[in-house]
């Protein structure tokens, strides 16, 4: 599962005055782009990994179908101009270029498989839409 909470490792001794670190869902959304991660726990975390990667995919609200009738969003839900992720609410965008080949290709490399059309992020990377 995905824990979004720093713990010491069960090699290493606990202590009484071991701290936890909260990530925040922001920076936790980079780590499961990076560590392949194929499933998340709630809505938020798969909300900020499509906003991470700069994706808005299926099913989206009325501005945001609107947005995609006028090309703003890619097929693949990928918006790539700043003033359209502006405008559709799309801050924390860490990707300028579209990360669909990159990601895919990174899931691959670390599953040591294909992505997973049933799984949260098979589903948008494959087919632009979210399963949660």
């Amino acid at each position: 599962a995905n824990i979004s909470t720093l713990t010491i490792p069960p090699l290493i001794a606990p202590s009484d005055d071991a701290a936890f670190y909260f990530i925040p869902i922001e920076q936790l959304v980079q780590l499961h782009v990076f560590n392949g991660t194929l499933y998340f726990e709630t809505v938020a975390e798969q909300t900020a990994y499509c906003y991470c990667l700069s994706l808005c995919p299926k099913p989206r609200t009325d501005t945001k179908e609107k947005a995609f009738e006028e090309n703003w969003i890619t097929i693949g839900g990928f918006v790539g101009k700043p003033e359209h992720r502006c405008h559709l609410q799309i801050h924390q965008a860490r990707f300028n270029l579209n990360p669909l080949a990159f990601v895919t290709q990174l899931i691959k490399n670390r599953n040591n498989s294909d992505t997973s059309i049933p799984s949260h992020v098979g589903s948008i990377i494959l087919n632009s839409h979210k399963l949660m």
